[in-house]
């Protein structure tokens, strides 16, 4: 879809922020020659086959972050807010925990059955 979204190139920039190991390999499947791939997602420590030549044929940039700063985040926040009409962030969140089950939506996350949950103030 993505290939057809931009007439069979692909895209200048992949960011990889979802964590499940094949992520790696579905972004840098769909970076273009000469693109940038942002890897940012990767906590699983499972590994995945990847062809090193692929990276050299198509020149990709490959860079990784293990985290933002505080500034970071506070971008972040103010990109949702203006332009929470233009995009339905909303439904990126796979479901919900309170603060007490924070360590189940984590073990939910490393398990694969969430995504990206929201934690929630205790009522």
């Amino acid at each position: 879809m993505i290939r057809s979204l931009t007439d069979g190139r692909g895209p200048d920039v992949v960011v990889e922020c979802a964590g499940p190991s094949p992520a790696f390999a579905d972004g840098l499947e769909m970076v273009r020659s000469g693109g940038r791939y942002l890897v940012i997602g990767q906590t699983d420590p499972k590994p995945v086959p990847i062809v090193p030549y692929h990276i050299n044929l198509r020149e990709l940039q490959i860079s990784g972050a293990l985290s933002g700063e505080v500034r970071h985040f506070y971008k972040a926040m103010q990109f949702l807010k203006n332009c929470s009409d233009r995009f339905r962030f909303e439904e990126m969140i796979t479901n919900s925990y309170s603060l007490n089950q924070v360590n189940e939506a984590l073990q939910s996350m490393a398990d694969l059955k969430e995504i990206k949950p929201a934690i929630l103030p205790n009522s």
